[in-house]
């Protein structure tokens, strides 16, 4: 995906519609979908809303992470794409 660092016109979105379906991160290149993100701590379930967006935004990749945050460290286990 990111084969030369610093190269592309990248911007970062929150990602809403009006059924309050959201994604944490929209990720874009040059003004189209590049990477999807959602980030949950506890939530061990993936959320319908990271698969209706990637459908419709046809995105390049998609990300989820979960994990758990103990003092100042935050530790996070990427879950499996199988999930999504």
């Amino acid at each position: 995906m990111l084969e030369r660092p610093g190269h592309g016109d990248f911007a970062l979105w929150y990602v809403r519609d009006k059924e309050k379906r959201e994604v944490d991160f929209l990720v874009t290149d040059r003004r189209k979908p590049f990477l999807l993100v959602e980030a949950k701590l506890s939530d061990s379930q993936p959320r319908p809303a990271l698969r209706y967006f990637a459908e419709r935004l046809s995105p390049a990749g998609r990300f989820r992470s979960c994990g758990a945050v103990s003092r100042a460290w935050v530790l996070s286990a990427f879950c499996p794409p199988s999930v999504f």
